[in-house]
């Protein structure tokens, strides 16, 4: 068992998530009114489909919702009703489209660097600590997360995101502790 998603894998997928572009194209463009929703906020308002990477402007959305909701608790309901509605838009993009995982599909992004911030406790530019492990860890996927970006449904490309976010957020918090710790009270 590898503790890290493999190299090889992640270049196979991106190459393969590339030639499903135009097919998504088409359904956001053309498709039946559902599907066009559901892409729509499967994509995070299409910010899938923004270059380089639409992942990080996915988690970029994550970290300011994160930031701009006013307690922790409505963030926590929030985060949970975002979860619950990206994994059945997930699910419905990939069954109206045909593809498992598509490279458009933001919102598990969102939800793991909302996720990241909100369990790091942290607030205002000190967001950039969770936003940033979370990107380390959606892109390396330790386990289980890379187990669970094996699972061709919504709830493996929801889910490695957010263990990629509670990594994220647990580490940001330890080193916010240890940091407070070594400068004393």
């Amino acid at each position: 068992m590898e503790w890290f998603r493999h190299r090889k894998d992640a270049k196979t997928r991106s190459v393969e998530r590339r030639a499903d572009r135009p097919r998504l194209l088409a359904v956001l463009r053309n498709g039946p009114a559902l599907d066009r929703l559901a892409l729509a906020f499967a994509s995070t308002l299409g910010t899938g489909f923004l270059p380089p990477i639409g992942g990080l402007w996915g988690a970029l959305a994550g970290m300011l919702l994160a930031a701009s909701l006013p307690s922790p608790l409505v963030s926590a309901i929030a985060l949970a009703a975002i979860t619950v509605a990206g994994t059945l838009a997930t699910a419905w993009v990939q069954r109206t489209t045909g593809i498992e995982d598509p490279a458009a599909i933001t919102i598990d992004e969102v939800v793991g660097a909302w996720l990241a911030c909100l369990l790091s406790g942290l607030q205002g530019p000190l967001l950039l600590l969770p936003f940033a492990l979370f990107c380390l860890f959606d892109l390396t996927k330790p386990l289980p997360a890379n187990l669970l970006d094996r699972y061709d449904n919504a709830l493996g490309v929801m889910g490695d995101d957010l263990v990629a976010g509670v990594y994220g957020g647990l580490l940001a918090r330890v080193a916010v502790l240890a940091w407070s710790a070594v400068q004393g009270p």
